[in-house]
């Protein structure tokens, strides 16, 4: 499945890059980044994915529930890890209805559900994973990490345009 394949790749590259750092490269907040972390991004990532699976068997996502552990934001092996069991989790994992739980109102605790399905939301994730690669490349840039994907933070639609007008 595409999707499955897209995620795998993704977060491999998140591994790739994270690999490389030191616990304290990886935590430090960093003013390019507005203060947060690379480690802040990555857990931010993975607690979305974390998200949709949670809530595929009660039928129901909430992406505002995100637990935010520390230990994925500080521990990079923790992070490492976690992405791992991401990824074999996803790709066992069909299509089916859900109801997407939101609310943009921070006054609010009300929410407003909204028809999906877990593809739909796979596929918001990996737009999502994506934007946050972008930040990331920002950071592991500043910190002096050059060894990165070349397509890290770029997405598919950008790669394949790139291509085409570099024939």
């Amino acid at each position: 499945m595409e999707l499955n394949k897209a995620v795998f790749k993704l977060l491999t590259q998140i591994t790739e890059a994270v690999k490389q750092l030191e616990d304290s490269q990886y935590a430090e907040p960093l003013p390019i980044l507005s203060q947060s972390s690379i480690g802040q991004h990555v857990r931010h990532v993975i607690e979305m994915y974390e998200c949709l699976l949670d809530g595929y068997e009660a039928g129901i996502v909430n992406y505002e529930l995100r637990k935010r552990q520390k230990s994925l934001e500080t521990l990079k092996d923790a992070a490492i890890k976690r992405i791992e069991e991401l990824i074999n989790k996803i790709g066992n994992l069909e299509d089916k209805t859900l109801e997407l739980e939101l609310n943009f109102d921070e006054k609010s605790t009300d929410f407003t559900r909204l028809n999906s399905n877990f593809y739909r939301e796979l596929a918001f994730n990996i737009e999502h994973t994506i934007h946050h690669m972008a930040l990331l490349k920002i950071g592991l840039k500043e910190i002096g990490t050059n060894s990165i994907h070349p397509n890290f933070g770029i997405a598919s639609s950008t790669v394949k345009f790139r291509t085409q007008c570099a024939q």
